[in-house]
């Protein structure tokens, strides 16, 4: 009875350790991980200590909410920080909706148009708010980031050598920061400007053909409406992304 029950005893920690295994499998070990929802609506930034930053989101708060908590680390009862930048109402409700379940240490938002019910709900659930303006800086888990512009919204994230730019709702008129990625929500304003390495988000409302002729290189960019998963210490990257994606990128 005693081997029997020592047995069990030892199938039982095997099991365990497989669980840990696969819970942990996929969080951030040393790497950043930055997702992006489809269509370039917002993305998920999970830094190597698990802290998380939410920008913006999707419109639905019951998907918004179970994204972001699909790619949380485990155990994790917070976001670290949080940005509105889009000034689409739905996206300030569905913020609140993952405020619920992952209340923000810190709020920050592009000034308020008006006083909406979302925004005046979102500013109560949110506690430790901050209005955003052009040039602020700031450091998060050694990620600089910067306001550029907000009108539109144009915020950059540096982490060693790498940059990104998320423009929400499309590109202001003039230079923009130099960045090797993009993550767009919208077209507009853009087609004219020195495109990045790589551009992520919302695809282009042209054909393949008229596309590359606004875009010009294929090489330069690529348009898609699916999540994508990318992971970088600062000076190397690796994309996770749909097959047809990642075959243009080898």
């Amino acid at each position: 009875m005693k081997a029997q029950g020592l047995r069990w005893l030892l199938w039982g920690w095997l099991l365990f350790d497989v669980v840990l295994f696969y819970v942990f499998a996929d969080q951030p070990r040393g790497v950043f991980h930055l997702w992006v929802l489809p269509r370039g609506q917002g993305f998920l930034l999970v830094a190597p200590t698990a802290h998380a930053v939410l920008v913006d989101g999707g419109k639905d708060d019951r998907a918004l909410s179970t994204w972001v908590g699909a790619h949380m680390a485990p155990f994790t009862g917070r976001l670290d920080m949080v940005l509105l930048l889009t000034s689409d109402a739905s996206v300030t409700t569905a913020q609140v909706k993952v405020f619920h379940h992952y209340p923000p240490s810190r709020a920050m938002h592009t000034p308020w148009v008006g006083n909406p019910a979302s925004s005046v709900a979102w500013e109560q659930h949110a506690r430790r708010t901050y209005t955003l303006a052009v040039g602020d800086t700031w450091t998060w888990e050694g990620v600089n980031v910067n306001v550029w512009a907000l009108s539109p919204p144009v915020i950059r994230f540096h982490l060693g050598t790498w940059h990104w730019l998320y423009m929400p709702e499309g590109c202001p008129t003039g230079g923009l920061p130099p960045a090797q990625m993009w993550v767009l929500g919208a077209w507009e304003g853009c087609a004219g400007q020195p495109l990045p390495q790589w551009v992520v988000g919302k695809p282009m409302p042209l054909g393949e053909k008229e596309a590359y002729a606004v875009l010009g290189a294929p090489t330069t960019t690529f348009r898609l409406g699916d999540e994508v998963h990318l992971l970088t210490d600062g000076r190397h990257y690796a994309w996770e992304a749909p097959a047809r994606i990642a075959s243009a990128m080898r």
